[in-house]
Formats: C-alpha cells, structure tokens, sequence
C-alpha cells in the first residue's frame, strides 16, 4: 500500500533538516566577541602595519638628528710628487679633521624629530580607533540582521502552526479557504524577507571576514552585545578634558610641539661651527724642514644671509599659528558631534521605554487575537495584522537595543575610554 506524505510535513521535515545543519555549523564556528574582532582586525590591518612602519621611520630620524649635535671626524689622507727642474721629491699625510655644529648641540635641535615622532604615534591611534569604529559597526550590523532572522523565523513557526489551524477549520467548514490562502501569502512574504535579510547578513559577514584576515569559507560568530536593561542603564557623562584625549588633538598637540621646537633649528644656524684639524705630514723636499706634525682650529659663523632667518622665523609663525587654528576646530567639530552621540544615547533610551510599552500592548493583542481567531470573532486578516505588528515592535526593539550600543561603542571610542569596550560583551564562551 503506498504511503502518501502531506506537503505540510515534507515542510516540516526539511525545516528540521535545516536547522540541523545550522545547529552544526554554529557547533564548529569560531566564537568571536567585540575584543576579538578588535585584535583580529589590527593585527590584519594594512594601513595599520603602514602606520607603523611610519613611526619607525620617524624614530629613526629622530636618532639619526641626535646625532647632528655630536662632532663629525674624518680623516685625510693623501700624497703628491713635486717634479722641480733641479730636484724630485714626494709629499704624504695623514690628517684628522673635526667638524662640529655648535648650534645643533646648545640648542637640541633634535627635540624637533621627537614630537614629530609622538605626532606620528598619535596618528597611528586615530587609524586604529578609525578601524575600531568600522569593526564595531558591521559587529552591530551582524547582530542586528541575526536578530531579525530569529525573530522572523518565530513568526514563521508560529505561521506555520497557524496555517494548520486555518486548513483545520476550513476544512471543517467553520472558516474560508481566503483564511488558508492569506496565510500562505504572509508565509511566503515572510520567507523573502528572511532570504533578503541573510544575503544582507552574509555581506556584512564577509566584509567583517576580510577585515579579519579570516577566510569566506571559515565560518564565526559573534558574541551578543551586553545591552539589556536600557531602562536602568545611566546615560554616560563626558567633561572637555575628554577631548585632549582623542588622537587627531594628541597629534595635533605634538605638531605644534614640533614646529615650535623648529625654532631652535633656526636659531642653531646662527651658531658658529667649529672645525679642527692635526695629523703627521711627510716631507721629503730637500729644501724644508722635513717631516712635522700639524695642529689647526677655527670656527666658522655665518655673517649676511640676505633676511633668510627672518622669512624662517615668518614661516614658522604662520605654520604654528594654522595648527593652532586646526586644532581649535577639531576640538569644537568634536564637542558637537560627542553632543550628538549623548543626545541620540538620551533619545534611544526613551524610546526604548516607551517600546518596552508598545510590546506588552501588543504582545497582549496577539495573544488575544489568537484566541478570539480560534473562536470566530476576529478575521483572519486581523488575526496576521495583529501577529506582523507584534513582531515587528520586537524587531523595533532590537533595534533601538543595538543602535544604543553602537553609539555607546562611538562614544567611548571618540572619548578615548576604550577599556571600557570589553564591558560590552557578554564573556561567557
């Protein structure tokens, strides 16, 4: 006798072959937190390795002008034969010279190349902090997407029961088959909305992948972030000396810092060089005194440069004053747009509260429309309404949850607080 399987169950038993094969995959997945990605990524990161290189670059400048301020020895050596009509005779040495900038050791010119170092290592920090802002936003975005997965996916369980109840009474003549085919459609529509939601998932996943030098074909995921309890959780609070802190004003800091310190240069020029030189000179011409030792000494200074120093110093005054005036700018750029991160922490937090509201309402809807379907006061049609809106008050939710926790991420980035990142995620692994 042959045995006949129901469309419903060949639904139900490939939806079970499904989440089996997901279950086993998330099993052999690296589970990565905020922290880890953070590591991941800085140590995958090019621009990153290039900023680096840079401030190795500049620390090796910086010794090398040390350098500038120790005495410079050389050494001479040489001969010649003189052809004269009544005699021949040769010449040979062997000299030490001396040549040492004055201005370069009083004036410690080197002090330039040093806060153009640190200049450089706060440049790296803001590259780090930038990549540190990305990572946390596809970190979010990841998140935000499994979640409305999830989420869509208990609706679709609960469609899918649903839809058996409606083929149920329609079949026992108490509803229409209108009720069998509404539901099918929001099945369907659910469905896509899933599908478009993963292949935006994915995409975040990859770029997230690359970012960490982790292979497309290696599976992760991701710790949930830490942000449940909204309505008892304070609004962080900031004072401008936080701005200090930020790495473009750090870096901004040390360039003026190092175009003040030009003018020790400037004035180091000003300085005498001085120059020395003693050696053993062979003479054998007949006529000389013969062979001798030689000692000489002097220093040199510059006398008329034609205003040269005068146009440096001009130079210098105008460069210092535009960094000034860049910095000035940044800090202000920053205070409006940490203002902006602390208003939208306020205002998602409001509305999170006033959602926590929308969902016991509708929560308590949907219940009810459960029941009333069952008993034939409600239409189906009200019956999937009232399910969409519960859901999407969810997924709404979600939402405000994560985007709280993105700009709380911004806020403590911007500020400089990164230690208290790792306060974000839940640790247990």
């Amino acid at each position: 006798m042959p045995v006949f399987i129901s469309k419903s169950s060949c639904i139900f038993f490939f939806l079970l072959i499904g989440v089996w094969f997901e279950a086993n995959a998330w099993g052999t997945a690296d589970s990565l937190s905020l922290e880890d990605c953070f590591k991941r990524a800085e140590a995958y990161s090019f621009r990153l390795e290039e900023s680096s290189q840079k401030a190795v670059s500049a620390r090796g400048a910086f010794e090398q002008r040390k350098t500038m301020a120790k005495p410079e020895i050389y050494v001479d050596g040489g001969g010649n034969s003189e052809f004269l009509s009544p005699y021949n005779f040769q010449q040979a040495w062997l000299l030490m010279r001396v040549d040492w900038s004055l201005g370069d050791l009083f004036m410690k010119t080197s002090l330039y190349e040093k806060n153009r170092v640190l200049a450089i290592e706060a440049e790296r920090e803001q590259v780090r902090l930038r990549l540190m802002q990305r990572v946390a936003l596809l970190y979010m975005s990841i998140l935000q997407s499994e979640v409305q997965i999830d989420l869509f996916n208990e609706r679709l369980n609960l469609l899918t029961g649903h839809l058996l109840m409606a083929k149920a009474l329609w079949e026992a003549g108490t509803q229409s088959e209108i009720d069998v085919l509404q539901t099918q459609t929001e099945i369907t529509k659910l469905r896509e909305q899933v599908v478009s939601v993963q292949i935006r998932r994915d995409n975040l996943k990859l770029e997230m992948a690359k970012l960490m030098g982790i292979p497309a074909s290696e599976p992760f995921r991701l710790f949930p972030v830490r942000i449940s309890g909204l309505e008892s959780q304070p609004v962080p609070q900031w004072v401008d000396t936080l701005i200090a802190r930020h790495p473009l004003v750090r870096t901004l800091d040390f360039q003026i810092m190092a175009e003040n310190e030009k003018g020790r240069s400037i004035r180091a020029e000003q300085f005498p060089r001085f120059n020395m030189q003693t050696g053993y000179v062979s003479d054998a011409d007949p006529t000389a005194d013969g062979n001798y030792w030689q000692i000489a000494g002097g220093l040199t200074m510059p006398v008329f440069r034609w205003g040269r120093t005068s146009f440096q110093k001009q130079q210098l005054k105008a460069d210092v004053q535009s960094l000034l005036l860049q910095r000035e700018e940044v800090k202000r750029e920053l205070n409006i747009h940490i203002n902006k991160v602390l208003e939208r922490l306020d205002k998602y937090r409001d509305l999170y509260l006033k959602q926590l509201q929308r969902l016991d309402f509708s929560g308590q809807a949907y219940h009810l429309a459960d029941i009333h379907y069952r008993a034939g006061l409600i239409t189906n049609l009200e019956y999937l309404t009232l399910q969409e809106q519960f859901t999407e008050t969810k997924i709404a939710l979600q939402d405000t949850m994560l985007k709280y926790g993105l700009n709380l991420v911004e806020f403590y980035i911007i500020t400089g607080q990164t230690d208290h990142l790792n306060e974000l995620y839940r640790g247990e692994k």
